[in-house]
């Protein structure tokens, strides 16, 4: 089994916001928890809708690092 963590920036902990993980039968992404930060690790607004936008800009992000975007 080979792993390979996906970095989109540097982490606000000591995990990856991605790990793809290739093994016999393919290859799975497995993506840890987002919040609504920016890349410079500030809290885009206190509204609700803001931070799950920028939710799903992380996980875009993610996915484009990994190249399944």
């Amino acid at each position: 089994m080979e792993k390979r963590p996906i970095q989109t920036g540097t982490p606000l902990g000591p995990y990856s916001p991605a790990m793809e993980v290739k093994f016999a039968g393919g290859t799975m992404l497995f993506v840890s928890g987002q919040i609504g930060i920016d890349t410079t690790g500030s809290l885009v607004s206190a509204e609700f809708g803001a931070q799950a936008e920028q939710v799903f800009l992380n996980l875009s992000a993610i996915l484009e690092k990994a190249g399944r975007g």
